[in-house]
């Protein structure tokens, strides 16, 4: 039973992330504060480490590791303009992870697709 609900559960974390991360892009936008995200749906780099292996362990398809991927990529783009500083605009900044959702989406329904 643990089993079943552990693999449920590492089903479902990495499209809650990708969600979380969405929503917390978006927010910030729009200015609404957004603390309360990072507890929930904040990510280490131990935890994204251990769903990727998670990943392969119990042999999960590609597009369950779409999600991870886009949460990594997320977190790489907003580490490197906290520290470093992005030359773009606030407008630009939500296109470019719009731009970012729409492809992760596109990429997951292609490979959703070839599983049926």
């Amino acid at each position: 039973m643990l089993k079943k609900l552990l693999i449920i559960s590492l089903r479902v974390i990495p499209m809650t992330l990708a969600a979380m991360a969405a929503i917390n892009t978006i927010f910030t936008f729009i200015g609404l504060p957004t603390n309360w995200m990072h507890y929930v749906g904040g990510t280490s780099v131990l935890t994204l480490a251990f769903l990727y292996l998670a990943s392969y362990v119990f042999k999960f398809c590609e597009y369950h590791r779409m999600f991870l991927h886009y949460v990594v990529v997320c977190n790489t783009i907003n580490t490197i303009d906290y520290y470093y500083g992005l030359p773009v605009g606030d407008e630009q900044f939500i296109l470019l992870h719009l731009l970012l959702m729409f492809i992760t989406m596109i990429i997951v329904l292609i490979l959703f697709l070839k599983k049926i």
